[in-house]
């Protein structure tokens, strides 16, 4: 009976333990700079490279939404070989820069794993601003 109380606690634990390990960017973003600001985007997948792609698809969405952009989310071209250049439409860009990954390795009941991600979006798109380095371990831009 012990060993079936001591399994039961270890599973209902699990979670509990799994969001602590998740890094502070997550529920607090970074303080803006004067030229950009930080989002974080939430992707769910079968796999970590699908969910990593609807993250980033995410933050690209939720940074236009910001702006005051109206979008269709199957127009937006995401950040493809290693650009920092979102593509909204052909008239509008918006750079983001993607400096942060967490993968939450717990997969639950719906067999999904999260990704997420933290990227630098600029308040405007020309001239791209000088993204800083970012340390996601201190939580600190890099000088």
């Amino acid at each position: 009976m012990r060993y079936y109380l001591l399994l039961l606690w270890i599973f209902l634990s699990f979670p509990l333990t799994a969001q602590k390990n998740r890094p502070d960017w997550i529920k607090q973003t970074p303080a803006q700079s004067e030229n950009y600001y930080y989002r974080v985007g939430i992707g769910k997948g079968r796999n970590e490279e699908s969910a990593e792609k609807k993250a980033v698809a995410n933050l690209v969405y939720e940074s236009v939404l910001a702006k005051g952009i109206p979008v269709d989310v199957s127009k937006i071209d995401s950040l493809a070989n290693n650009s920092n250049i979102a593509t909204i439409s052909h008239y509008y860009k918006i750079p983001i820069n993607i400096v942060c990954k967490y993968t939450d390795r717990y997969v639950r009941s719906d067999n999904l794993i999260t990704v997420y991600v933290l990227g630098q979006v600029a308040k405007r798109a020309y001239p791209v601003p000088d993204f800083k380095t970012f340390d996601c371990e201190t939580q600190q831009e890099i000088e």
